[in-house]
């Protein structure tokens, strides 16, 4: 990709809204030039692919230091045209140095298969405990930092400058109180990073607890030679019985050694430092390469960077290790990153890299990204370098005001939150049993009033009629006839 397929012209701030929706590059004739780096102070290279027909310039050169002069005047005068990376790609003068020297082919195929890998490694990590290997979605991969950072490897090789910029971009942007935090922050995994790409810095003692690993995993004798880790020997490790013995020996010695490190590292800060990488040494002994990866799902809230290791790890053996589940997913994740690139092509993210420096840059860059167009709602997508982007969730705490809160300001709130909950659930409680000693007593108090009024009953009284009558004969008196009867004389003859 070079200057060359691109018709450049040179324009002020207020030819780029022409520019942006011109339908042929005819229009701009009076503006042209050779080279985008020939363009005056206070002015823009607007660049027209040659064997394109659609409308519109593809990209736009800015320099760094007039970046933010050019946004802020397209926002204020121009809003129709921002961001301007929904029709055509941005680009400072450091980037586009960059971009000229993508080539189309790959440029490692050596290290494809390891890319993959540590890739899928940090989906496990950053993702939900329900998802496994066989199930997890493959459009997350776009979310990874270790996909922008294998995108950029792959299209910019052996260009340190590239390489050291994503990574110090990246570093920015999971730093940014714009998103929500990750459990794997950049400096996690870029001592991952530095095993596939060579222009990364690697650290001696991590580099030589990774060649004894893979030499144990390979079982070819060259174990013998290396230096065991200070960290094997102190808890009596038995690398035979871990890396080559019976499935049960295996997971036996996987669950001693590991509670012994857990101890070691209790006390010991570099132990502590590199349990992401003993486990997922100890899973991948223990499985022979990937299939026992369900080993580390205990330790994700602890030790998340242990899925991030065992995906470098499993990367580094091969396919040969594999098992099926990860067979496919790396296939699918190594498709996605093969993807074609090319500065004539529309952009498919949100924000290039200078556009995202100017909106975080505002009084309120929460208000900027809630009426930003978008791809999705809840994410937003930046172009980290030419054609590795990544891929954040927004983060949406926000006061009556509208205003950010920051990861500080919301931990009293939801503390406070709770506390107010918890009142609350203990008054409720209080008032429930209140009520209940109140029906209790009365009940007790009908029943005793129902009993005495039992009581009261006589035990001859008559039954309680039925539904039938009777007719009977009507009562006679109880009163006597106590009046004495009067003697009648008797008479003679």
């Amino acid at each position: 990709m070079t200057h060359h397929q691109f018709d450049w012209f040179s324009i002020p701030p207020s030819q780029l809204p022409e520019a942006l929706f011109a339908r042929s590059s005819a229009a701009m004739d009076g503006n042209r030039m050779g080279e985008p780096e020939q363009s005056l102070a206070g002015t823009y290279a607007v660049g027209f692919p040659k064997n394109r027909t659609e409308n519109g310039a593809a990209i736009t050169i800015v320099r760094e230091s007039e970046a933010a002069q050019l946004l802020a005047w397209v926002s204020t005068y121009a809003p129709e045209c921002f961001p301007i990376s929904q029709t055509s790609r941005v680009l400072g003068f450091d980037d586009w140095e960059l971009a000229k020297k993508i080539k189309t082919e790959r440029v490692y195929p050596g290290k494809d298969a390891i890319w993959p890998s540590v890739v899928l490694g940090e989906m496990l990590a950053q993702g939900d405990a329900d998802f496994q290997v066989r199930n997890l979605p493959m459009s997350r991969a776009y979310a990874c930092f270790s996909f922008t950072q294998a995108r950029a490897s792959m299209l910019y090789g052996s260009q340190a400058p590239a390489m050291a910029s994503t990574v110090q971009r990246l570093r920015l942007v999971s730093r940014s109180g714009l998103f929500v935090k990750r459990l794997l922050p950049v400096d996690d995994l870029a001592p991952i990073w530095s095993f596939v790409d060579d222009q990364l810095p690697k650290a001696r003692e991590i580099s030589g607890v990774v060649r004894f690993v893979m030499a144990a995993l390979d079982g070819n004798g060259s174990i013998g030679k290396l230096e065991v880790p200070s960290d094997y020997s102190r808890v009596a490790l038995k690398i035979a019985e871990i890396s080559s013995g019976s499935l049960e020996q295996r997971v036996i010695e996987f669950e001693r050694a590991v509670i012994a490190l857990q101890a070691l590292a209790a006390t010991d800060s570099t132990t502590h430092r590199l349990m992401p990488l003993h486990l997922a040494a100890f899973a991948v002994w223990v499985g022979s390469g990937s299939s026992h990866i369900s080993l580390l799902d205990e330790f994700k809230a602890r030790y998340p960077g242990s899925y991030a290791w065992f995906g470098l790890l499993a990367g580094l053996a091969g396919p040969k290790h594999w098992d099926r589940e990860w067979i496919r997913a790396s296939n699918s994740i190594e498709r996605l990153l093969r993807a074609s690139f090319s500065l004539q092509e529309s952009p498919n993210f949100d924000l290039c890299w200078e556009e995202y420096r100017f909106i975080e840059g505002q009084r309120e860059p929460v208000a900027w990204l809630k009426d930003l167009p978008k791809l999705y709602p809840k994410l937003l997508s930046v172009e980290i370098v030419p054609g590795a982007t990544c891929q954040m969730r927004l983060d949406e705490p926000a006061s009556p005001s509208g205003r950010k809160v920051t990861a500080t300001q919301a931990e009293p709130a939801a503390e406070e939150l709770q506390r107010i909950m918890e009142s609350e659930r203990r008054q409720h409680a209080q008032v429930v049993a209140e009520v209940e000693r109140t029906l209790n007593v009365a009940l007790s108090s009908l029943k005793n009033l129902r009993q005495g009024q039992l009581e009261l009953i006589p035990a001859s009284a008559p039954p309680e009629p039925s539904g039938k009558t009777e007719r009977k004969p009507p009562a006679q008196s109880s009163k006597r006839n106590t009046t004495p009867k009067r003697a009648t004389p008797k008479r003679t003859t």
